[in-house]
């Protein structure tokens, strides 16, 4: 691999420059929502309608949480740009070095000019000074060439380096980015979610005399958006402490458990039946909500007034590999995994 052009360069400054605009634009998003969430609720508060001032109390606190929200993703989008910039400084290192072997390239170019020169120049009387000159531009000359020797050996290392470094930057800021949105676009399908069930409860009048109406929503609401809330600080706390599998300490364990059983007698595999009920015994429990990824706040209404707080998709996930792990008679080895020890000696360089 080479290291890039001026004009690569200078599209990847381009681009990123271009992707950075997204998180100043959230941030005004966030700027612009607390805003008009404010005078909006400023706006019912004025008037005796409670059923408007109920609902925009509530909705005003789900655009607070979702400006929140959009400050989070802002931050870890424009750290995970700022990764991606680093590159920039592998190549300034790389341009130092070629600087540094165009100089001694110029010097060896000069060098053998002036013993050409100085060579054919008639020093008669002086034979062996002028031989002695020549020896020592010689000597000169060949001292420049072994130090653009080195400096080429230290151009071909430095480029093999930083490319390295540049693919670990590049993939660790794009999978930023991408987790970045993943984990807004989550946030956003249950705080507008929470939001159309909010606005649910502004009653739809038809035939009814308003003024003979009274609002009872105001329970419902405010457990609408206490069910988002404990949504929410789930979905951070499977952020913040992800259930990340060790496979390789996995299969370690499970290598020494079959070696402090390889001297017990084996027993034949259970029959299907046996296996299938002791797998209905083993189930695992499953949410009302389970039919559902994304499980939506009209299901209170039909509970009898029991609130039943939707299963999260992360868990309901982890419960469906379980199970399907539970139903294989004899599970898969778990794959070997990438070069851990490779992988660690990238781990230290700056994000």
């Amino acid at each position: 691999m080479s290291p890039a052009p001026i004009c690569s360069m200078k599209s990847l400054n381009e681009g990123l420059e271009f992707m950075s605009m997204i998180s100043k634009y959230a941030l005004k998003q966030s700027e612009y929502l607390k805003k008009g969430g404010n005078s909006m609720t400023k706006w019912t508060s004025n008037n005796d309608n409670v059923a408007l001032k109920d609902v925009m109390e509530k909705t005003n606190e789900v655009f607070s949480l979702f400006s929140e929200k959009l400050i989070n993703f802002a931050n870890e989008y424009d750290k995970s740009i700022k990764s991606i910039k680093i590159i920039n400084d592998n190549e300034k290192l790389i341009k130092d070095v070629e600087k540094k072997l165009g100089h001694l390239i110029e010097e060896e170019k000069n060098m053998e000019k002036e013993i050409r020169k100085y060579g054919r120049s008639s020093m008669r009387l002086f034979k062996s000074k002028k031989l002695t000159t020549l020896a020592i531009m010689h000597h000169d000359l060949k001292k420049i060439r072994n130090a653009k020797a080195v400096s080429e050996k230290e151009l071909s290392d430095i480029v093999a380096e930083m490319e390295v470094a540049k693919m670990y930057r590049f993939r660790k800021g794009m999978e930023g980015i991408a987790v970045a949105w993943k984990n807004l676009a989550i946030d956003m399908v249950s705080i507008f979610t929470c939001q159309q069930k909010l606005v649910d409860n502004v009653p739809a009048i038809v035939k009814e005399d308003v003024r003979e109406l009274v609002y009872e929503g105001s329970e419902q609401t405010k457990i609408i958006v206490e069910d988002l809330k404990e949504k929410l600080k789930r979905h951070n706390s499977c952020i913040k402490t992800p259930n990340v599998i060790n496979k390789r300490n996995i299969f370690i364990k499970q290598r020494s458990h079959d070696e402090s059983h390889k001297n017990e007698p084996s027993s034949p595999p259970p029959s299907a039946p046996t296996f299938e009920r002791s797998l209905k015994k083993k189930r695992p429990f499953e949410s009302s909500f389970s039919h559902s990824i994304d499980s939506t706040y009209s299901s209170c209404d039909s509970l009898n007034g029991k609130i039943i707080i939707p299963m999260n998709p992360f868990v309901q996930q982890e419960l469906l590999e379980k199970e399907a792990y539970m139903s294989c008679l004899y599970p898969k080895l778990p794959k070997l995994v990438y070069n851990e020890k490779l992988a660690c000696t990238y781990e230290n360089f700056p994000i």
